[in-house]
């Protein structure tokens, strides 16, 4: 896992360039591509409303359970604190899908409830 550590966030590609101003209640939306071994691998972003924000991401299957995606989501989530001054960052995760469960609480994420009928 260390071969991946900070060095993953660095081979994160912008494929979505940040608005240069937000109006009242306009959301803002950054995506970034994963790439590894120049490949796409695959992806996260996320939605900045107000004060908080949701992330969200993806690894194609190749590349699933090497701890790529833990890291890349605890790099991603410090360089969003700080760059856009968040309170609070949060995901939503299918039910049945515990590989994204843990990534989050491998990043200290909290499970809050689950959503119905969403």
């Amino acid at each position: 896992m260390a071969r991946f550590g900070w060095h993953a966030t660095r081979k994160l590609r912008q494929y979505r360039r940040r608005k240069p101003h937000l109006k009242n209640k306009e959301v803002e939306t950054l995506g970034y591509a994963i790439v590894l071994d120049e490949q796409l691998a695959g992806g996260i972003g996320l939605t900045i409303d107000g004060h908080k924000a949701e992330i969200g991401y993806w690894l194609a299957k190749p590349w699933w359970g090497q701890g790529i995606m833990t890291a890349v989501v605890r790099e991603w989530t410090k360089y969003i604190f700080k760059k856009f001054r968040l309170q609070r960052v949060e995901a939503k995760v299918f039910p049945l899908n515990r590989a994204s469960t843990r990534v989050l609480q491998k990043n200290s994420f909290h499970f809050e409830g689950r959503l119905v009928k969403n």
